[in-house]
C-alpha cells in the first residue's frame, strides 16, 4: 500500500530531548529570561518553529525573538546536537524496510543542516533518500516539508505515509493528503490517539507498513 515513508525527527526517529531543552535554557538564559524546569512546557520546543517555543515557553518579547533564534542553532550546533538517544530497535526496523525496497525520508522543521548531520551520525549511510527540513531565511510549514520529500521521491502522494509523534506532524500530513501514522514513544499528542492510527513500538510500525511480523525478519 506504501511504498514512500516519511518521518518526522524529533521525538519519532530520535529522543533529542535533552539537547532541545538545554539548548532553550541556555538561550533564554543569555537573553536574561529565567530557565524553564517544567518539562511539559519544554516539550513546546518539540515540533513548532522555535519562534512558537520561544512565544510559548518564556514569552519572549518578539523584537528579541530572531536574535534569540539565531543564538538558539548556535548553541544547539556547538553543544545539543550530540545530545540524542535511540528508540528500542527502531534503526534495525528502518534498516530492514530499506532493504524491502521502501523508500525512506525525513520531514523536520529542525534547521537541515544540522538534521543532516545528526542523522549522519545516528543511523547507517543512505539510509534516507530525502531530508527536509527548515531554513534560516524561510519559516516553512510541516506540510511544504512533506510535499519537497515527495517531489524528491517521485512516489505518488496515494502511495506515502507520514509517521510522526506530535499533532503538528498530522496535521501536515492532512494539508498535504498524505496518510498519517502516530507513534506512542516521543512527546506525545495532547487529545490522545482516538481517532488515529497509531503504534507503540518499532516492531509494530514494521507490522503495520509491511503486515508481516518483525521477529519474523530478523536474522
Amino acid at each position: 500500500m506504501y511504498r514512500h515513508i516519511i518521518f518526522d525527527l524529533d521525538g519519532t526517529l530520535l529522543d533529542t530531548s535533552k539537547g532541545i531543552f538545554l539548548t532553550a535554557n541556555k538561550t533564554a538564559s543569555e537573553f536574561s529570561y529565567p530557565e524553564c524546569t517544567d518539562i511539559s512546557r519544554l516539550s513546546l520546543f518539540v515540533g513548532p518553529p522555535l519562534k512558537t517555543g520561544f512565544e510559548l515557553v518564556f514569552d519572549m518579547d518578539e523584537k528579541v525573538i530572531p536574535a534569540a533564534v539565531h543564538r538558539y542553532r548556535e548553541i544547539y550546533k556547538e553543544e545539543g546536537i550530540k545530545l540524542y538517544e535511540h528508540y528500542p530497535e527502531l534503526s534495525c526496523v528502518l534498516s530492514e524496510l530499506k532493504s524491502k525496497g521502501y523508500v525512506l525520508s525525513v520531514s523536520t522543521l529542525k534547521n537541515t543542516e544540522a538534521a543532516r548531520e545528526m542523522l549522519s551520525d545516528a543511523f547507517p549511510p543512505d539510509l534516507f533518500s530525502s531530508v527536509e527540513g527548515s531554513s534560516v531565511k524561510e519559516c516553512e510549514t510541516k506540510s511544504v516539508l512533506i510535499d519537497r520529500c515527495i517531489r524528491d521521491s517521485q512516489i505518488p502522494f496515494s502511495e506515502t505515509l507520514m509517521v510522526g509523534d506530535t499533532e503538528g506532524d498530522e496535521k501536515g500530513a492532512r494539508e498535504s493528503g498524505v496518510a498519517f501514522l502516530a507513534v506512542e514513544w516521543g512527546f506525545g499528542f495532547r487529545n490522545g490517539y482516538a481517532k488515529l492510527s497509531h503504534v507503540d513500538s518499532a516492531q509494530n510500525l514494521y507490522k503495520f507498513i509491511t503486515g508481516e511480523d518483525y521477529d519474523d525478519q530478523k536474522n
